[in-house]
């Protein structure tokens, strides 16, 4: 393989991994939100 190829296979499963981590993240904050940092209870508004 060259080095232009060998820098793209590994470019491409790293943003894949990137992607993922980012997903996971948002999804943990907006888990987050309605959570009472001190109780862990759901604290949505009725």
């Amino acid at each position: 393989m060259t080095n232009k190829a060998l820098q793209r296979a590994y470019a491409i499963p790293t943003e894949i991994m990137a992607s993922a981590f980012t997903e996971e993240l948002r999804k943990r904050r907006d888990e987050s939100k309605n959570t009472c940092p001190h109780s862990g209870k759901d604290i949505t508004p009725n």
